[in-house]
């Protein structure tokens, strides 16, 4: 029997894990009005290499420190001394790092930026300070998971929350319309929960050099970064190679449609942290001919789940956008929803297939897998890109999705038998994914016509598919307890 403590802690974690996702629901309505079209795609394409320079800054050490703590879990001293070491690898990253880009940033983002749209000097570089403070506070804090910490983990998840929101909003309303508030906003909240964190590690850590410890810290999360670097530019690359094609008004109104669908998001993480824990333990660790059937159930309900919540966000976000947002030129991204969302009927999949091979420690298959989909994207783009624009990258970016699921489930040849439901967990996503595409060739004009038939329609094919399940799952809160 699952007790409400762990129950709670699920929930308090999956809160306090997606504060990060809310602070953008938060600032969205105010950055939009506040910041033109050009300054906003601009502002998409900063905090999009600030999420690269973390992901290198960090080098994937959150992996090395969720793996070897319980490791070392009975030998303290040992404990410390590699928390240490990790950390401060992390640092000396995030110094060599500011370095790099110090010296070639500007050539680098000349690469895309051809127009010169972008201030690298002073913007680009607050992106690399605002990346680095950022990906040690992301370690600090995954170390006090692993530790237990509780109630540290809490309160400096929920100061970052806050300081952000306060600092952002505040240099927002200070600087008015100019790019220089929300980007005064992350670096400077970035810099307090950089020293929040630095003064944990010199309290109970210090710092500490030991070779055999580097050795083992990057032989460990080398070939991570690879994936991390994989999975950032299957998210955030298109700002880029779009920089290069359209202009920044057009990035803005593309990345305002993709933040339409934080809210899906969000429940994919709740429902990751609540699901996956439970369709692994229900494996008993038989991980190569694994027990499907609570495992299917579960996953199930994700896609159902997962459907019921684009539904909801194509029909809240044209309500309720007007009446948070005044600047009329984003509203262009209504019709883009449609289509994006097909990139999330595809989380269910990624999550199975890819806790299998993170489970097996086919690391190797993993990267194979990100890169195939890293390389779609990045080549598709520079054909289509140039023709299409934005339209060409929301059709990019869902299809990398795709890809990148059908590459993981044949990494799993040979290693994993999985016995799928696969009229449930395959043609069910593809018929919504059909109504979909249909969906967005009407959007812009008849929106809500066209939203109307899609609900009707997804209604039918749940019901037919999932109709049993469905039908027991209203029996067991309707029938009557039995005295």
């Amino acid at each position: 029997m699952i007790s409400k403590k762990t129950i709670y802690g699920s929930f308090l974690y999956t809160a306090v894990g997606a504060m990060p996702f809310a602070s953008a629901l938060i600032l969205l309505p105010f950055y939009s009005n506040y910041l033109s079209t050009n300054d906003f795609g601009a502002l998409s394409v900063y905090i999009g290499f600030s999420l690269f320079v973390q992901v290198i800054s960090t080098f994937s050490i959150e992996q090395y420190v969720a793996t070897h703590v319980s490791h070392y879990a009975d030998q303290e001293e040992l404990l410390k001394q590699r928390m240490s070491q990790a950390l401060t690898l992390c640092l000396g990253a995030g110094l060599l790092v500011f370095g790099l880009f110090y010296v070639t940033g500007q050539e680098i983002f000349r690469l895309f930026d051809k127009e010169g749209q972008l201030d690298f000097a002073l913007y680009g570089m607050m992106s690399v300070g605002t990346g680095i403070f950022n990906g040690y506070f992301r370690n600090y804090t995954n170390l006090l998971v692993y530790r237990k910490q509780d109630r540290l983990y809490i309160s400096s998840n929920t100061f970052n929350f806050v300081i952000t929101i306060i600092l952002s909003l505040g240099f927002l309303n200070y600087y008015g319309s100019s790019l220089m508030g929300p980007m005064m906003g992350r670096i400077v909240s970035g810099a307090l929960i950089f020293s929040l964190a630095l003064f944990h590690q010199i309290k109970n850590y210090n710092f500490v050099w030991n070779n055999e410890a580097v050795k083992e810290v990057l032989f460990f999360a080398g070939p991570l970064l690879l994936i991390s670097i994989f999975n950032w530019s299957t998210n955030y690359i298109d700002r880029f190679l779009l920089t290069s094609e359209v202009s920044l008004d057009e990035v803005g109104i593309y990345d305002f449609a993709t933040k339409f669908l934080l809210p899906v998001e969000l429940l994919h993480i709740g429902l990751s942290n609540y699901v996956m824990p439970r369709i692994y333990s229900s494996w008993n660790k038989n991980f190569t001919q694994p027990n499907m059937v609570n495992a299917n159930q579960m996953l199930h309900s994700f896609l159902v789940l997962t459907v019921a919540a684009i539904i909801v966000t194509l029909v809240a976000i044209p309500l309720g956008v007007p009446l948070l947002v005044k600047n009329k030129d984003f509203y262009q991204a209504f019709a883009m929803i449609p289509l994006l969302s097909i990139g999330y009927l595809t989380r269910a999949a990624y999550n199975l297939f890819s806790g299998i091979l993170m489970l097996q420690k086919a690391i190797k298959r993993f990267i194979i897998a990100f890169m195939v989909a890293a390389v779609f994207q990045i080549g598709s783009s520079l054909i289509v890109l140039p023709v299409f624009g934005i339209h060409g990258a929301v059709v990019i970016s869902a299809a990398t999705k795709i890809v990148l699921v059908v590459s993981l489930y044949f990494s799993l040849k040979n290693i994993a038998q999985l016995d799928l439901r696969t009229k449930k967990f395959l043609w069910y996503p593809v018929l919504i994914s059909i109504a979909l595409i249909a969906y967005q060739f009407f959007a812009k004009e008849h929106y809500w016509i066209a939203l109307f038939v899609f609900v009707v329609y997804s209604a039918i094919v749940t019901y037919a598919i999932f109709g049993k399940e469905l039908v027991k799952l209203a029996e067991a809160y309707i029938k009557p307890k039995e005295r």
